[in-house]
């Protein structure tokens, strides 16, 4: 199978594309090792060279696929094309090694500066989307808490130098009846989150502090106006898991800490244990 075709796949997740390039470092590195390999023992045959091939044919794929992703896909795209100039170089020099193990120093400069800025691109991508991903809780789709408190702090530094209110709301999902978060499940949190976050406002954030604990920050709302607006809001979530949402809220920019603001808000939810509402 050439690099150049590539089978239908499925949708890729956001962490498909980490987890194909980490396993992409290792096959490239792997087929570098047979192309040499190959080189010095004057292989007969190709199959040496291309005894990884169908590793590097998934690399392929991916990279395709990844680049199909409208303006997303840009730095795919380019990867995708190097792929296959790689590729094609390391068939031809395999060839030539087979045929009469004559090969330029040309030939192979060039066949070796490419897999160089291939490797070197893949490791930058991987990378940056390593830490792309540490912003978000891949089983919600939300901020993590990491990206969160970072973004609480910055907000809640804002706020005191305009003097303008910032609250912080908790959102605590429990199971049907009030029961304990680990019957919830990462699903039904993410159906909430997801659904929190297509009802809040758009400059609202939102993310996962905990494993049964999602936060919402609100620059420019006092607390009796989050706290009123989140309850709205969580009202008309729909689920097909029936759960419990407890909503407390507190005011981010009068407290000593972003940890003491949050405590406070997931606090003021637990509190209001009694007026959670069930979805359903």
């Amino acid at each position: 199978m050439d690099s150049g075709t590539f089978e239908a796949m499925e949708p890729l997740t956001r962490q498909d594309p980490i987890e194909g390039l980490a396993r992409a470092l290792d096959a490239h590195r792997g087929w570098l090792e047979d192309v040499h390999r190959a080189l010095a023992c004057r292989a007969s045959s190709t199959d040496a060279v291309l005894s990884r091939l169908e590793g590097w044919c998934q690399l392929g794929r991916l990279l395709a696929h990844r680049a199909a992703d409208g303006a997303a896909g840009a730095r795919w795209r380019e990867l995708s094309a190097l792929h296959r100039r790689v590729h094609r170089l390391g068939r031809d020099l395999a060839q030539a090694a087979a045929e009469d193990g004559d090969i330029t120093p040309t030939v192979y400069d060039t066949f070796a500066e490419a897999s160089d800025r291939l490797l070197a691109s893949l490791v930058r991508l991987e990378r940056a989307s390593r830490e792309e991903m540490s912003e978000i809780d891949t089983p919600t789709g939300v901020l993590s808490q990491r990206a969160m408190h970072e973004r609480l702090e910055i907000e809640r530094a804002r706020a005191r130098r305009s003097g303008r209110p910032v609250s912080v709301g908790a959102i605590v999902v429990l199971g049907a009846d009030g029961a304990p978060p680990s019957t919830v499940g990462d699903r039904a949190l993410a159906i909430v989150a997801q659904a929190c976050t297509r009802l809040v406002r758009p400059y609202d954030l939102v993310s996962r502090d905990r494993v049964d604990t999602l936060l919402v920050c609100l620059p420019e709302t006092p607390e009796e106006t989050a706290d009123a607006l989140l309850r709205r809001r969580m009202g008309l979530v729909t689920t097909t898991a029936e759960v419990t949402t407890l909503v407390g809220v507190a005011p981010l920019h009068e407290a000593d800490s972003v940890v003491a603001a949050i405590e406070s808000a997931r606090d003021a939810a637990l509190e209001s244990r009694g007026a959670g509402s069930t979805l359903s």
